[in-house]
């Protein structure tokens, strides 16, 4: 190879060397190298710095492709880790948002943390997860802002729970007339269950000789052997006659109530249905909660859907639906309320569960069983003899119940049986408390009572006519002194009379009196009082003569009052009755017959009561301080006069530690009164700053303000130790000025104020509280003195047109348009009286009496104090630290010290009883006196016991809390028709008519498409 290179290399020299000669070889030669030389110098020079770049370049290049993988990759990989910044602020408040970002930070460590760390280490998305939370919570809490929350609390979630405890009060009474019903025909129905298996069974035999029975029962076919024919169509008929239960009736009526277009039973019953509207209601308030690109990612969007139901709504429902923990609830809310003996063995007495009965008991014998352990029997075992012997009574009483229970008799709340033969109790040898006419008159109840006997017996004129002219002269007088006294302050002739000046107002009352007696004593009346003729006529003479008066009916309403007494078929009648009876029972002065026998066992119970009233006493004894402070102020409104009022926050405190504290409320005049007493008596403090009267302005917010702030200077300067050790008798003079009710501004001391008797007079107001009572009398009545009493016939006006039991299927606040015209606590107390204690189901003059009590209480008392007080107790339970506080107890709940709680040991049967018994007691301890007074111990102890044993059915709980969420979703977006939308979303269930389901689904297909 190398000898043909140099013979090629050879040729060509000589080629060159005789073509072109040597010269021209060698010039050729030597120019080639130095132009390349030239030209590439020429380019260094010209481009050196392009070229240095370029070879930068090109070793950058090659260091790069010697690293593996791809270089983007790389890139990124080795980029550094991007800074995670988290805006914590969500509400606007401190406090608040420290505790949401705990919970979102356990959420995330407990629900996420656990399996995405198996995944990945990257933070990123845990990061995510949280920031899209906080934007849902921070557009939650802006929303929660805007809205106005009083009317939803004020009237939709009183609606809600007043509607809820209707149902549940229906339910029950219709599940105990199936009850009733079952029981009255049991041979009935086994001998329509026999003919009905022998009619509808029909026999085959087989090829292996065996006979075949198949029983239709018009729905399903079942197929037995021969020989199990008779146990499968006894239990066949058994399940379809046995009465339905609690919670069927109750969505059955709900269903009725909402119009057949909803119902939440597969919600409250199937645990499946229940996650599934969840999810659906979730992925709802995400839509209106998260932006729109976080909304569209459906893995982030199924992670909230999933955190929400899942760790936060599910546990919340289960934990406040569970009744053992409402009844813990209801102890804690009444743990500062005393509790009696008494109303521990009502509690007893009528419950209708065995087990509570049987887990007190058990309870109850070791507690003896300790006792007899420590009774050594000396001297020194007082206490303990005595404690036993209480136990024992208990302990029999229990068993009496038990007893009743086991027989299929029942009690009320005072220990007599339901079924109770009244009559027996009305035999001569038995003693009744004798109430007098008096009493009857103007205690509700009673009064309540009177009227149905008198009813009964066709003499109610006699009842209605004394109670409208009652109530025709409380009303003149008042009028007649508001014109006496408008007389002396004006400026015109003092001494003209009152016929010389016309008055529509003496018109009307000449109307309304002549109307009484159209009505009662005329000719044409009918019925006509049989009353004597002389005083019937003097009457007409003075109606149509005199100017009015209000004594004009004095002589006919004795006569009336002595009949009413004395005639044999009224007051006499009444008490030979069995209303009478009741009544007794309802003023807790009835006893359970079989209870006699145990007075000497309950004698402990009596001393040991005894033993704590007189220490009591003790410690009310010696000196006291007094301690006083104007709390609130406000206008109010009282039959057409306006006047400021003051609430006073009043505490006795003894040297012993003993307390008493209570509210009282006084008018600038009670001040006045009270200034002028002490400016008599002690000179000196007559110096004392006070504020002056005023003729105009006397009303107005600043003014009442002003003045309360110098009474509250004046009344603390007055309660000075000091002051008070100088001046004798001025602490009882300050103490009756302080002590609950009226204001005395007699010699008496004040103690009118507080021995009362609470049957004849238990709203403090003496014969007034008849001549009020009038303004509620039945519909033929009303309209007798409705010109002089107000117009309180308006407020039932609507109910009047309605058939009866128009408004007992549709929600409780159907009804609210009828009383518009009153104001926000009264319309809360009227709906909740009305289903909590079941007015509806006594007559109409008693639940008109309580209307018309609860208006006068509130306006004379409060006026629009309690207007302004619900909405700064609104403003309080909302607040930014007890939103907090809320959190807190949710976070300590469920992460207790910053850990995840563990699954609490179940609690046993025996225990829950126990709560159950002892949160019923608390609940029964709450009842206060006044309450009773107004609507009877009886019915209030029921109502209460209503309450109580709806919150006892979990299913039913679950229920109410939807209820509730749906009201406060729609109040918080009231423009997203989500009414509509739950409705579709309980529309799976089979009680909800078929029409609506295809109307539903037909939309839903629709909007799809």
């Amino acid at each position: 190879m190398n000898v043909s290179l140099i013979a090629w290399a050879t040729l060509i020299l000589v080629l060159c060397l005789t073509t072109f000669g040597l010269w021209w070889c060698i010039t050729i030669t030597a120019s080639v190298p130095v132009f390349l030389v030239g030209g590439l110098t020429y380019l260094y020079l010209k481009h050196g710095d392009s070229s240095q770049k370029y070879y930068t370049a090109v070793y950058r290049m090659r260091q790069e492709s010697s690293k593996p993988g791809l270089s983007k990759v790389v890139q990124l990989v080795e980029a550094p880790p991007p800074s995670l910044k988290a805006d914590r602020r969500l509400t606007g408040s401190q406090v608040i948002d420290e505790s949401l970002q705990e919970i979102i930070g356990y959420v995330l460590r407990d629900y996420v943390s656990p399996w995405y760390n198996r995944l990945s280490v990257d933070p990123e998305f845990p990061y995510e997860v949280r920031q899209t939370a906080q934007r849902v919570i921070v557009t939650f809490a802006g929303r929660m802002k805007e809205v106005d929350w009083i009317p939803y609390l004020t009237t939709r979630l009183v609606d809600d729970a007043a509607s809820h405890l209707r149902l549940f009060r229906q339910a029950r009474a219709k599940m105990k007339q199936h009850r009733s019903k079952h029981k009255k025909q049991p041979s009935a129905d086994m001998r329509q269950t026999t003919s009905t298996a022998a009619a509808e069974t029909v026999r085959f035999r087989s090829k292996n000789e065996i006979y075949i029975s198949v029983c239709y029962d018009g729905k399903r076919a079942g197929v037995s052997k021969q020989g199990e024919l008779s146990a499968d169509v006894s239990t066949s008929n058994s399940t379809s006659k046995s009465p339905p239960d609690l919670e069927s009736i109750f969505f059955d009526l709900e269903v009725t109530m909402e119009d057949n277009l909803l119902c939440r039973d597969l919600v409250c019953t199937e645990k499946d249905s229940e996650r599934q509207y969840l999810q659906d209601m979730s992925e709802v308030l995400l839509f209106l909660l998260l932006p729109v690109d976080d909304f569209h990612c459906k893995p982030l969007r199924f992670l909230l859907r999933e955190l929400m139901v899942s760790t936060v709504v599910l546990p919340l429902f289960a934990l406040v639906s569970d009744p053992d923990y409402i009844n813990q609830i209801i102890i804690w809310l009444c743990r500062d309320i005393p509790t009696t003996s008494d109303v521990f063995l009502t509690a007893l007495r009528v419950t209708d569960n065995q087990e509570e009965l049987n887990a007190t008991r058990d309870m109850v014998s070791k507690e003896i069983a300790q006792l007899r352990s420590r009774d050594s029997g000396g001297d020194d075992d007082t206490s303990v003899k005595q404690q036993l012997s209480s136990l024992l009574y208990v302990r029999k009483v229990i068993e009496n119940r038990l007893q009743r229970l086991k027989e299929g008799t029942d009690s009320d709340s005072v220990g007599l049986p339901s079924h109770i033969d009244w009559t027996k109790l009305l035999t001569p040898g038995t003693k009744l408390f004798s109430l007098p006419l008096d009493v009857v008159l103007k205690n509700n109840i009673a009064l309540s009572y009177f009227i149905d006997y008198m009813s009964s017996i066709g003499a109610q004129a006699y009842l209605f006519f004394y109670l409208n002219v009652e109530g025709w002269r409380v009303s003149a007088e008042q009028q007649i002194s508001d014109m006496e006294l408008q007389k002396l302050t004006s400026s015109g002739d003092g001494r003209q009379t009152k016929s010389q000046l016309p008055n529509p107002t003496l018109e009307n009352m000449k109307e309304a009196a002549y109307s009484i007696y159209e009505q009662y004593l005329s000719e044409k009346a009918s019925p006509r009082l049989k009353l004597d003729e002389t005083i019937v006529k003097k009457l007409v003479f003075k109606i149509r003569s005199e100017v009015p008066n209000e004594t004009w009916f004095d002589e006919v309403q004795q006569a009336v009052y002595e009949k009413l007494q004395n005639e044999e078929r009224f007051l006499p009648g009444f008490r030979s009755s069995v209303s009478y009876v009741k009544l007794l029972a309802e003023l807790d002065l009835l006893k359970d017959p079989s209870s006699r026998s145990d007075e000497e066992d309950s004698q402990s119970l009596d001393e040991i009561k005894g033993a704590a009233a007189s220490k009591r006493q003790q410690l009310q004894q010696g000196p006291y301080n007094l301690q006083a402070e104007i709390i609130e102020t406000g206008v109010v409104n009282d039959r057409g006069k306006t006047y400021g009022i003051y609430a006073v926050s009043v505490a006795k405190r003894y040297e012993t530690g003993y307390a008493e504290k209570w509210h009282v409320y006084r008018r600038y005049s009670d001040f006045h009164d009270l200034h002028q007493k002490v400016k008599d008596k002690y000179g000196d403090l007559g110096k004392l700053t006070f504020p002056g009267k005023k003729t105009f302005h006397n009303m107005e917010r600043t003014v009442l303000e002003k003045r309360m702030k110098m009474l509250n200077d004046y009344m603390q300067i007055l309660l000075q130790p000091g002051v008070i050790d100088t001046h004798p008798q001025l602490q009882r003079m300050l103490l009756a000025f302080l002590e609950q009710g009226d204001y005395d501004k007699g010699v008496t001391g004040g103690q009118i104020s507080r021995t009362f008797d609470t049957l004849v007079n238990p709203l403090k107001s003496s014969i007034r509280n008849v001549g009020q009572a009038v303004r509620t009398m039945p519909d033929n009545l009303l309209s007798t003195v409705d010109g002089v009493m107000d117009g309180i016939s308006k407020v039932f006006q609507g109910k009047t047109l309605r058939p009866p039991g128009f408004y007992e299927h549709m929600k409780v606040g159907a009804s609210l348009h009828i009383d518009t015209d009153d104001n926000i606590p009264l319309r809360i107390m009227l709906l909740l009286m009305d289903e909590v204690f079941d007015l509806k189901s006594r007559n109409q003059w008693l639940r008109r009496r309580i209307v018309t009590l609860l208006r006068q209480i509130i306006r004379t008392m409060f006026g629009d104090i309690v207007n302004r007080r619900i909405l700064d107790y609104v403003s309080l339970m909302t607040s930014p630290e007890q939103v907090a506080d809320y959190l807190r107890a949710f976070k300590q709940s469920f992460w207790p010290n910053g850990s995840k709680a563990e699954s609490r040991p179940p609690r046993d049967d025996a225990t829950r009883m126990r709560t159950r018994v002892a949160a019923k007691v608390a609940l029964l301890s709450s009842l206060s006196d006044e309450l009773k007074h107004i609507i009877g111990s009886e019915t209030t102890r029921r109502g209460l016991l209503c309450v109580f044993e709806l919150f006892q059915h979990p299913v039913l709980n679950r229920r109410l809390l939807y209820v509730l969420l749906e009201g406060i979703l729609e109040t918080l977006f009231p423009n997203h028709n989500l009414n509509q939308i739950f409705r579709k979303l309980h529309s799976r269930s089979s009680r909800v008519r078929d029409d609506f389901k295809i109307s539903q689904r037909s939309r839903m297909s629709t909007t799809k498409t």
